[in-house]
Order: C-alpha cells, then sequence, then structure tokens
C-alpha cells in the first residue's frame, strides 16, 4: 500500500502539492505509470540542476545514463528497482529484487563502480541517473501506449518552481517507492 504524500514530508500547505493530492489522490493511487515515469525523470532533472553541491555528472555516470536507453541494458521491469536502490543506496540491490550476479552487463557494471548497495554513487550523480533511467522507462511506456504525459503531469512540470529542493526530493521520493 503507498503512503500519503505527507507520510513523505509533503504539506498540503504548498498549493501545487494539494493539487497532486486533489488529482491523483493523498497516497498518488490514480496516478497512471507513464505519468509517474514523466514526473520523476523532470523533477529529478531539475533537483540535479537546483542541488545545493552541483556538479557535472562523471563520466562513469554519463556513460551507465547512455546505457539505460537500452532495453537489454536495463530492462522496464528493472528500472522502478533500480531507482529505488539508488535513491537509498544502503540496502544491496537484491533488496530491491535486483540480481546483480546473474543481471545484465550495465547492472553488474554498476556495482562494480559504486558498490554491492551503489553507495559509491554520490548525491548529485544518483539523481541523474534517477532522471535518466525514468526518462527511458517513460519513453518505452509512451511507445508501448502511444500516448505522452497526460496535461496534469505537465502543469506540475510547468509549475515545479514552485516546490523547494527538499520538496522536490521528497516528492521524487513518493513516486518513486509507490507500488
Amino acid at each position: 500500500m503507498n503512503k500519503p504524500l505527507g507520510y513523505w514530508g509533503l504539506s498540503p500547505d504548498n498549493p501545487l502539492i494539494k493539487d497532486i493530492a486533489s488529482e491523483w489522490g493523498e497516497c498518488l493511487e490514480r496516478l497512471r505509470p507513464l505519468d509517474k515515469y514523466w514526473l520523476i525523470a523532470r523533477l529529478a532533472a531539475e533537483a540535479h540542476l537546483q542541488s545545493d553541491n552541483w556538479t557535472c555528472p562523471t563520466e562513469e555516470t554519463q556513460e551507465t545514463g547512455e546505457r539505460v536507453e537500452f532495453i537489454d541494458e536495463m530492462p522496464f521491469p528493472l528500472m522502478l528497482p533500480m531507482m529505488r536502490a539508488l535513491f537509498d543506496r544502503d540496502k544491496p540491490l537484491g533488496f530491491w529484487g535486483i540480481d546483480r550476479v546473474n543481471s545484465t552487463e550495465l547492472i553488474k557494471d554498476m556495482v562494480q563502480t559504486w558498490g554491492a548497495a551503489l553507495e559509491g554513487c554520490s548525491d548529485g550523480d544518483a539523481c541523474w541517473l534517477i532522471g535518466r533511467i525514468a526518462h527511458a522507462g517513460w519513453q518505452d511506456l509512451s511507445l508501448e501506449l502511444d500516448e505522452n504525459a497526460s496535461d496534469e503531469a505537465d502543469e506540475v512540470v510547468d509549475r515545479m518552481c514552485e516546490l523547494k529542493f527538499h520538496e522536490k526530493i521528497a516528492l521524487i521520493q513518493a513516486l518513486i517507492m509507490m507500488d
């Protein structure tokens, strides 16, 4: 069961959070997967750029970001667990349902580069990768369904400036952790 937005520290005092809850439910239970991936991608890209310790993604991170777009490297069913693992980075990939031994070469390379829990991946790089993975997931869904993100999801993206940095991070976490 999904947790309400307040669990993640998101207050309805913020008009955008109030509108999100009104549109998709307090637990985001009415949010379509296509919109979910679109929102994660846009929020993560914005949060990465807005971070106090912003840096350009490392070479390893950029290479990983390029590889997530290939379905044989990052199959769609692994995208959400990988975003969860990147957000958390203190539990081994197996906790998130990712078999790091019998997995794709990309996942093996990520473990070799950053460790069994991806703990060596910096916050900025993790945020950037979450955005890339979510964008690839959105593209896959968009092509499969022959649809784009909803007008409501686009409105949230247009209004992201109404969220403080910590609210963007909390909303990313809520979206990633929802079933």
